[in-house]
């Protein structure tokens, strides 16, 4: 199945190994032929001849005819023969069967009514960015399409806002007004809508941010100001709030009560009382950056029945520093990234110093939209966001306009007492590169905090990078913001982000850091080890906390495991009290240390920073909590994370391990029961339903449940059995029913299951030498087909050993041992080493596994089945701390 992205930046993959086609997504006429086909004549094949006319206006016919079958030639070869669809010479069309696409999808949605599924997939405008040159007839199309798509999820986010406003919910009202803002960047409508529902939640300060940067659009691009009524709420948003509440009445119109119009223009005076939110919304509104993220993860969460307390404060920690946003007093709102730029710097060098613990400028902008605050100035804001994350010591600063350039000043607070410990002054900067003081703030920071913290601090020269440009920084804002979506694509252009933005500015290393891992995570190796050797290359002149990085990305790319810990321990060491510590536990979970990962991750808080959305901090606790036998606690926390993250997948498939652990059958067949009504939905949500089956079943059986694992094995084999064809017709599918069946027992049926599977790859059944050795050297070439096949070989050779075909079991570990090395071929020659009952062997290659790859459940691994009562085996398992 090939999907292709639209909304949005262009993106097209296949389903079965999710790599990019790149020879298609490399020239814009592919994807816009691509696309043109996908979405004209209204899904009907089109004519060549009106391709031609449409992509080789100029051409002479027989040029535009050669032109298209040489991109109906590249496409078919990226794709798959059965993609497009011929007849003749007259026309081609699309293969809706083996095709996926958002837009589709998005039109189905909205066809049906449901606009929040619809808005979910709108990713950008349509083919965002793409231009196919010497093509005007396509260009127009493209217009009318990105014009059509915008309309419909603007009509979507409005109707939903309406919707949202009249049951009486402001924050989920909110939500849909600003996206319905984004898409209609000159509705004054849409904006005043948006400006009601901020003033409706009493958020005075975003209703004049947000204002203030449709006024500046408007005046900007078009030459116009708001119209009175725009201008009025403008106007009630500086009115001071009454003591009974924060939350201004706004009538159905969108207007006050009464009208009232302002007296002059607006355009400045702003409240300086909230100059400080004003500022970090901002942040979080401009160009989708970093905090964006948060706040959906938050607004997601908001209807949850979360039991957690919100109005919990931590103690005050004397020697832990939280650096606020510096104000802008300029009243330009063009500096308003200066004072973010400064803030999170100046934390991110007082953190790598490794000499105090601050508070991660990420918890800053977390904990904003959790203040229940009456409007009072910057610092009282500032205070109350230092308690709310435990810091004893505050940083907070302004900077004004001074002829040409910029005056600064700061001051550091003692949060319990409220004494002022210093005060810094008399910096001045240049309005056209601002961030070159910053260096400077930073040292006199530093030396003010020395006193009460650590002497050392009073020279952290040595430590220190340069300060990025702030175009440089909002790259990075956004590549980060793009990052915490956590998706494939996502990852993909947030690495594009960080790229760019240390283009812009060399001496900006920490993007290229995060950039190695969005390769990682996008399964791009390559991409990751080349900015891997970049950077290598000046490593003398990083500071120590960009090389410890640095040295973790290095050894997690060649599978040292002891190296990783090593490396990110070193990075916790140089950031204490930061979230980091989370990659320090899932690393100690790596090298069989689950005690020490249980009291890292006990002590991040899941309620502060990204941890607020991120579910993986409770699954690698329930994990560690599983390595140790301690299954009552492990569900325990399962449970309190999914009152967290309603849906969580990792978490729904942890709680099934925790329950299979106990034993507690009924409530996990009831749990395969939810998966199981999904088996008819989409391709990749019918394949985990069928691992989680397997999963269970081994689960069960490794902690002592055979009866309870053959009853569940029987319940759910008639189901998936019924759903053979679909799965089989990828595939990942077809791996994971014949997984399934091999687990439940099912020797014969799992095996036919794998000959088809191998007879794609080998062509022959059973597979000769010659085949074999012929798809040995076509991998790198194709080196997507290499798991499926390695494991269809790898399970053919377990069943032959379990079934007592010895000879053929051994001819099949023979070949394993041919491949290249990787965790999946270690992990079935061991297991049919173990069938083979040889066991000494078999502990070798796991061990060999254990230490090179990540394979987290080797313990219940059917694979491994012959060893589990086997005392190397046990011992090998054993916590080691």
């Amino acid at each position: 199945m090939i999907e292709f992205r639209t909304l949005g930046t262009p993106d097209l993959r296949d389903d079965s190994d999710r790599h990019a086609i790149l020879s298609v997504l490399a020239q814009p006429k592919r994807v816009g032929l691509l696309a043109y086909l996908v979405m004209a004549e209204g899904g009907r094949a089109v004519s060549r001849d009106k391709l031609q006319a449409v992509f080789w206006p100029k051409a002479s016919s027989d040029r535009a005819r050669n032109s298209l079958n040489q991109a109906v030639f590249v496409l078919r070869r990226a794709m798959g023969d059965h993609l497009l669809v011929t007849n003749g010479e007259g026309s081609i069309g699309v293969n809706a069967d083996r095709l996926g696409c958002d837009a589709w999808r998005f039109e189905e949605h909205i066809a049906a009514g449901e606009k929040p599924e619809a808005l979910a997939l709108y990713g950008g405008h349509f083919l965002e960015g793409l231009y196919v040159s010497g093509a005007p007839a396509f260009e127009r199309w493209l217009e009318a399409e990105r014009k059509r798509h915008r309309d419909l999820a603007l009509a979507a986010a409005s109707e939903l806002t309406a919707e949202a406003e009249s049951a009486g919910k402001p924050s989920e009202a909110l939500e849909w007004a600003r996206q319905a803002a984004r898409l209609a960047p000159y509705d004054e409508d849409v904006h005043r809508r948006l400006l009601r529902c901020l003033l409706q939640l009493g958020n005075r300060a975003g209703a004049i941010r947000a204002y203030e940067a449709f006024a500046a659009r408007l005046e900007h691009d078009l030459g116009f100001e708001p119209c009175t009524e725009t201008q009025a709420l403008f106007e009630l948003a500086h009115e001071e709030p009454t003591a009974a509440s924060r939350a201004i009445p706004i009538g159905a119109n969108g207007l006050p009560p009464t009208t009232r119009l302002p007296t002059t223009r607006a355009r400045g005076g702003r409240l300086q009382a909230v100059a400080f939110v004003g500022t970090a919304i901002v942040f979080l509104a401009v160009g989708g950056l970093v905090g964006q993220a948060f706040e959906r993860s938050i607004a997601a969460r908001a209807g949850s029945n979360l039991q957690v307390d919100r109005n919990r404060v931590p103690a005050l920690d004397s020697k832990r520093v939280l650096v606020a946003g510096f104000e802008n007093l300029t009243g330009d709102p063009e500096l308003d990234p200066f004072g973010l730029v400064a803030a999170d710097w100046i934390t991110q060098e007082l953190g790598r110093s490794g000499l105090v613990r601050v508070v991660p400028f990420f918890t800053v902008l977390r904990e904003i939209p959790h203040l229940e605050l009456e409007e009072g100035d910057a610092r009282a804001i500032a205070e109350a966001l230092a308690e709310r994350t435990g810091a004893g010591i505050l940083v907070t600063g302004s900077y004004v306009q001074e002829g040409e350039g910029l005056a600064l000043q700061a001051q550091i607070v003692d949060v319990a007492t409220g004494e002022l410990l210093a005060g810094i002054d008399g910096l001045s900067a240049s309005a056209e590169a601002p961030t070159e003081i910053l260096g400077e703030l930073r040292d006199r920071i530093a030396g003010a905090l020395a006193g009460a913290l650590d002497p050392r601090l009073a020279s952290t020269a040595n430590v220190a990078s340069r300060p990025p440009s702030i175009e440089a920084y909002r790259l990075y804002a956004e590549g980060l913001d793009l990052f915490f979506r956590q998706t494939p694509s996502e990852y993909r252009q947030s690495a594009e982000r960080f790229r760019r933005a240390a283009a812009l500015d060399s001496t900006f290393t920490s993007p290229l850091l995060w950039a190695i891992f969005s390769y990682r995570n996008a399964w791009d190796r390559a991409g990751a080890d080349s900015l891997v050797r970049t950077l290598d290359e000046f490593r003398e002149q990083l500071a120590p906390w960009d090389r410890a990085m640095l040295d973790y990305h290095k050894a997690a790319l060649r599978r040292d495991r002891q190296g990783a810990y090593e490396a990110m321990r070193r990075v916790v060491e140089l950031s204490p009290g930061s979230e980091w510590a989370y990659m320090l536990a899932y690393r100690l979970l790596q090298i069989n240390r689950p005690r020490e990962a249980v009291q890292l991750l006990t002590s991040l808080d899941p309620e502060q920073g990204w941890m607020r959305s991120w579910p993986r901090r409770w699954s690698r606790l329930a994990q560690a909590r599983h390595m140790l036998g301690e299954h009552e606690l492990e569900l325990r926390d399962v449970q309190r994370g999914l009152l967290q993250h309603p849906g969580s997948e990792v978490l729904v498939e942890r709680e099934l391990i925790a329950l299979a652990a106990l034993g507690r059958v009924e409530e996990v067949f009831r749990r395969l029961k939810e998966s199981r009504t999904n088996v008819d939905s989409a391709s990749d949500v019918r394949v985990s339903a069928v691992w989680r089956a397997s999963t269970a079943i081994s689960e069960l059986k490794a902690h002592g449940h055979s009866a309870a694992a053959d009853v569940i094995a029987r319940r759910m084999l008639p189901y998936l059995l019924e759903r053979a064809p679909e799965l089989e017709a990828t595939e990942e599918g077809q791996v994971s029913l014949g997984i399934f069946l091999y687990v439940a027992g099912e020797l014969e049926t799992s095996r036919r299951i794998f000959e088809r599977l191998a007879a794609e790859y080998w062509g022959s059944e059973p597979i000769s030498e010659a085949a074999f050795g012929k798809w040995i050297e076509g991998v790198a070439a194709d080196p997507a087909s290499y798991r499926p096949a390695v494991n269809a070989l790898g399970a053919l050779g377990a069943i032959a050993a379990r079934l007592g075909d010895r000879q053929e079991a051994r001819r099949i570990s023979r070949r394993l041992g041919a491949l290249a090395s990787t965790g999946w071929r270690i992990k079935w020659r061991a297991s049919i080493a173990a069938y083979l009952g040889e066991r000494e062997r078999a502990i070798e290659l796991v061990r060999e596994t254990m230490e090179k790859y990540s394979l987290p459940w080797v313990h219940s691994e059917a694979a491994f089945e012959p060893l589990w009562d086997y005392p190397p085996f046990q011992e090998l398992l054993r916590a080691k701390g």
